[in-house]
């Protein structure tokens, strides 16, 4: 378990200190182009999984409950991205 964390009744860590995400594109970036809308729901991807594989490694998350939390995001991710039809 990461040491910055505490566990729950249910077993679950959960981080006694706040943590900080960084975006891999400024905002800024983001709508200015095709090229730079089609990058950024992978940089997401790769944002999420750096911080799932953090929390595994940290002992707030199994490996098994990591893969299935990507596997879910990338899903929703995937869909909130894929263009609705009239």
């Amino acid at each position: 378990m990461h040491p910055d964390a505490e566990r729950t009744p249910n077993g679950v860590g959960v981080p006694t200190t706040p943590t900080t995400l960084t975006v891999a594109a400024p905002r800024h970036e983001l709508g200015t182009s095709p090229a730079a809308n089609a990058q950024w729901p992978d940089r997401l991807i790769r944002l999420l999984t750096q911080e799932v594989r953090a929390a595994v490694a940290g002992g707030l998350l199994t490996a098994a409950e990591g893969e299935q939390l990507l596997a879910r995001l990338t899903l929703v991710i995937d869909q909130a991205m894929t263009p609705t039809r009239p």
